[in-house]
This record gives C-alpha cells, structure tokens and sequence, in this order.
C-alpha cells in the first residue's frame, strides 16, 4: 500500500473558525440563520406524519402479502386434493375393473353383474373428475349413507332425558306466562 500524500499545509496553517458566527450572528454553525421554534415543530410534526404514513403502507403491505400467500396457499391445497381424489378414482376404477375380470373368470352371474355395476361407478367417478360433469350413461351417484341408529340425534337425547327425569322435569322446563 502507498504511502497517504502529505497535506500541502501543515495543521496549524488553517484558517481559524470564527467564533459566534453565522449571518444573523447568533450561536450554532456558521452561516445558518438561528430556528424558529415554531418551524422547527411543523417540521417535527411534518416528519412524524410521514413516519406514521410509512409504516401505514409497509403494514397494508405486509397484510396484502399475506393474503396472497394464503390464496396461493389455499390453491395449492385444492389441487392437491383434486390430484388426490383423481388418484383415488383411478385406484378404485382398476380395483373395480380386476375384480370384474376376476369374477368373469369364475363365471358367476349375479357377481358379474354386481362387479359389472361397481365398475361402471368407479369409471363415472373418474370421468365426472376428469372432465367436470357426469356422463350420460353413468349410473346415478351413491347416496349418502344415513346416520346410523346407534347414534341418536340430540333432539331425541332431549327427549328421552325429559322422559326419564319425569313430569317434575318437564314442568321447570316449560315457559310461564307472566
């Protein structure tokens, strides 16, 4: 590294600094005029505004870019679970499809027909995923199975709870007239 160049004047051939100075001849640095007091709030007032404005819009910002995250999010998720049911219409329609050829092979009716049956739904639940609308030919959709009677609802809970506590129950429970 080269040797740093030597100042063409020696420290104490600088000019003095002027002591009090400024144009109105007030204290502080030189050549600036004395603050007002009242400007110096505005600018106070003024520069804090623009602080709260700031961190106003980095806050709108930061919210929108977690809005787009979980959109983008929520996106992934469904088709995820769209490939997911795609898969699982597939692998039910093979499963269907091996069981029919099983069931040709030992040559029993009524299993062909059922196994046939199973077949075609699983085919029409893939393509009705495929392509977003069922087939014509498809037979109609399982129903939904129906709430089994071991579980009763709550209303009959209710039900059976006031019948069990007796008239007594049912008369606390019943509204009065006022």
């Amino acid at each position: 590294m080269p040797p740093r160049p030597r100042r063409d004047r020696p420290n104490d051939a600088r000019p003095p600094r002027s002591e009090g100075g400024g144009a109105a001849g007030g204290g502080g640095r030189p050549g600036r005029a004395p603050v007002d007091p009242e400007a110096a709030a505005a600018d106070v007032a003024r520069f804090a505004q623009l602080v709260r404005d700031q961190a106003k819009r980095e806050q709108a910002k930061v919210a929108e870019d977690r809005k787009r995250a979980a959109e983008e999010r929520k996106r992934v998720d469904e088709a995820q679970a769209e490939t997911r049911a795609l898969d699982d219409a597939r692998t039910a329609k093979e499963r269907a499809a091996r069981r029919l050829k099983d069931v040709r092979a030992r040559g029993n009716n009524a299993a062909v027909a059922e196994a046939e049956a199973a077949y075609k739904q699983a085919l029409a639940d893939l393509v009705a995923l495929e392509s977003g609308e069922r087939p014509a030919w498809a037979p109609p959709p399982p129903e939904p199975e129906a709430p089994s009677d071991e579980a009763p609802s709550d209303a009959a809970d209710g039900e059976a709870n006031a019948d069990e506590a007796g008239p007594a129950a049912a008369e606390a429970e019943a509204p009065t007239e006022g």
